[in-house]
């Protein structure tokens, strides 16, 4: 019979709405009860009795939905001292000093700590990924519309899903971290027109993220280079170009371009066309969350990706104080 994995859902009620839905298609749960953990009259003592220690008594895991919770960091830190496998929404806002808390005592427990994936890109990037085995050099570009400045926080949320990417792209420890700006119109300190972050990893890989304010319309490629080929993937059109370098030709593969036009194609280039195999990606996180769970594999993103994330953040924070701070 198969085991059941008993969950307990944290959250507002909007944001747990979310995920039941996979949950419900996914026979290895079991949902013991749910917490709203943005109200703080919900963890007041009743009858000597604490109501979320005793929500967590009864669940062998916990799923924080969305990042509306209260004193965030002490309920992750609850949770792994009880030995609660986890499952958060994105990666929340800590210091480097509580991430690295939270890695020492999820190594002493040996529990499943897994972020869930980047929803927007998630499609492309597993597509692309795929296509890319160990890239020398990763380029990410960000385009955003000229006249349209984004908040503070929407800023920050492209950049932190970019370093996620990155990080995830090459699958090694940063060494480095540079930040440049460039002034174009504006001379304002906190908002250049330009920010590109450059990364060295342990590996010798390089990448770079580039924030460019000055487009004519937005657009999110990320490029990946290695010995033999280049793949560039176009989040905003869905399109992934994968150009391989051949000794005697150049041979260039268009993936998910239905608008290709096949007379042009010269008699050197070899087109193949692929489709994007769209999925719920919450759902893809829950099945990869049972696969941790039973067969205790390596999550997709686990705190090891978020400290680097978070290495990254700390960095551009020192030069950009207000925007990441």
């Amino acid at each position: 019979m198969l085991k059941k994995i008993k969950i307990g859902l944290a959250g507002t009620n909007l944001e747990i709405e979310k995920y039941l839905k996979g949950i419900k298609t996914t026979e290895h749960f079991d949902i013991i009860g749910t917490f709203d953990t943005s109200v703080e009259k919900n963890f007041e003592i009743f009858y000597s009795i604490n109501p979320f220690y005793d929500f967590l008594d009864r669940a062998d895991a916990i799923f924080f939905c969305g990042n509306q919770h209260l004193n965030y960091f002490q309920l992750i830190q609850i949770c792994i001292k009880k030995g609660k496998d986890l499952l958060i929404e994105k990666i929340p806002e800590f210091s480097y000093a509580e991430w690295s808390v939270l890695q020492k005592l999820n190594h002493e427990a040996r529990s499943v700590f897994f972020i869930s994936n980047i929803k927007g890109n998630c499609c492309q990037f597993i597509a692309s990924k795929s296509l890319a085995a160990k890239p020398n050099f990763v380029k990410s570009k960000i385009n955003l519309q000229f006249g349209k400045p984004q908040s503070n926080s929407e800023l920050k949320d492209i950049v932190k899903e970019n370093i996620d990417i990155v990080v995830r792209c090459v699958q090694s420890n940063i060494k480095k971290v540079k930040i440049n700006q460039f002034f174009v119109f504006n001379q304002k300190p906190e908002k250049p027109d330009e920010i590109k972050i450059s990364i060295l990893f342990e590996n010798s890989t390089n990448a770079e993220i580039i924030i460019n304010r000055m487009a004519e319309k937005k657009e999110n490629t990320l490029t990946f280079y290695q010995l033999g080929k280049i793949i560039k993937t176009d989040f905003e059109s869905f399109k992934i170009e994968e150009i391989r370098l051949n000794h005697s030709q150049n041979t260039s593969i268009n993936l998910f371009n239905e608008n290709q036009n096949n007379t042009n194609i010269s008699p050197s280039f070899q087109k193949t066309e692929k489709n994007i195999i769209y999925f719920d990606v919450i759902q893809k996180d829950l099945v990869n969350f049972v696969d941790c769970f039973i067969n205790r594999v390596s999550p997709l993103v686990s705190l090891d990706e978020a400290i680097e994330v978070n290495y990254v953040l700390q960095n551009i924070a020192y030069v950009y104080e207000e925007i990441f701070i």
